[in-house]
């Protein structure tokens, strides 16, 4: 997640191998599913279901992903806060304020054409994004320990 994200970019710009009748339908799929999986990404970081990103969801849930991944050292752990405390001020805002959709929206386009700018490899990109992220909520869906779900 950690990409420049030029706001002056090009739209994204769908090459299809097929030339057949299906083609353009696929094209107009492909954005529709690239907004889905999109707003599903930023429902599972929205730990608190207002509808907007705060940083420290942002840092909560990557922390947990980072746990999940991996056996992580408290000290291993305040770097990924601060990366992820540094991503949210650097790409999102820099006063570390709760954005809407539309700010994640922009920050992700840049991250999936910084990757790859085919729209099927966006759209399995998005999907592994997803998982991780549903994964890390469930892991906090789960504890009860007030330390696990919102760490310091």
């Amino acid at each position: 997640w950690i990409f420049c994200l030029d706001t002056r970019q090009a739209p994204i710009k769908k090459k299809r191998r097929a030339k057949d009748k299906y083609a353009k339908e696929a094209e107009e799929i492909d954005v529709e599913r690239l907004e889905e999986l999109t707003l599903e990404l930023f429902k599972a970081h929205d730990l608190n279901d207002d509808g907007l990103l705060q940083e420290s969801e942002l840092i909560t849930l990557n922390v947990r992903i980072a746990m999940l991944h991996h056996d992580k050292a408290a000290v291993e752990l305040q770097d990924v806060r601060d990366t992820y405390q540094r991503l949210f001020r650097t790409k999102l805002d820099h006063l570390g304020r709760a954005v809407p959709f539309d700010t994640f929206r922009r920050y992700a386009r840049g991250v999936l054409e910084e990757l790859d700018h085919d729209p099927e490899a966006q759209e399995m990109i998005l999907e592994q994004f997803v998982a991780e992220a549903k994964a890390g909520r469930e892991f906090l869906d789960g504890a009860e320990d007030s330390e696990i779900r919102f760490p310091v």
